[in-house]
């Protein structure tokens, strides 16, 4: 019988060692099966510690963790997982195939591709790593962040984070429910509401 996820949730917030129990025996062989399909350079090895990094990561956030929908603990448990694989990747230099060089508002060309891709690298930058930095609370920029994603519906969060980490989008339609078709377009709306926001906060 599958185990509903409030009731990991909950023994993880009462310090329970079932609470972590529950969550290895459920998610262990979900994360390895779809880590070795989606990042497929990375090692055996290295595969297995960033699960057990994956689940470590998520005890000690789990009292930051909302839960609002059944769906969205393990939206949260892959998200953090996905972006440890490619921090993983990029440190070993092999995250060039994941990345593909999106404009914020029109496809880039051969001349300003560089800038396309800095700018676009810059922002997920803040989507990703402020969200989940451990310090962010010390960041009054990153604590916008959390405060714009925390504000989203699960969906959205949820097509925002994974986007940034390069997550495919079939994968994000399975999560959210929403045809791959629009990913895209909810990813590029949702970007530029935080790009504003982001300016604002810093008074631009």
């Amino acid at each position: 019988m599958d185990v509903q996820d409030s009731l990991i949730v909950d023994e993880l917030k009462r310090d329970s060692t079932i609470g972590a129990r529950l969550l290895v025996e459920k998610y262990q062989d979900w994360l390895y099966i779809w880590g070795k399909k989606q990042y497929e350079s990375l090692s055996l090895q290295d595969l297995l510690e960033i699960i057990d990094d994956t689940f470590i990561r998520v005890i000690e956030k789990i009292a930051l963790f909302q839960f609002r929908t059944e769906k969205g603990f393990k939206n949260w448990v892959f998200t953090i997982f996905s972006r440890l694989c490619i921090d993983r990747l990029r440190k070993e230099e092999k995250i060039a195939d994941y990345m593909q060089i999106q404009s914020l508002d029109s496809e880039p060309t051969e001349n300003n591709k560089k800038t396309f891709k800095s700018a676009r690298l810059e922002l997920d930058r803040k989507i990703f790593h402020d969200y989940f930095s451990p310090k962010s609370h010390e960041n009054p920029l990153a604590q916008k962040v959390r405060d714009f994603l925390d504000g989203l519906d699960e969906d959205n969060r949820t097509i925002l984070l994974g986007c940034a980490m390069e997550i495919p989008h079939r994968e994000i339609g399975k999560w959210t429910g929403i045809p791959v078709k629009h990913i895209k377009t909810y990813y590029s709306r949702l970007k530029k509401k935080l790009k504003n926001y982001l300016k604002e906060a810093e008074g631009g």
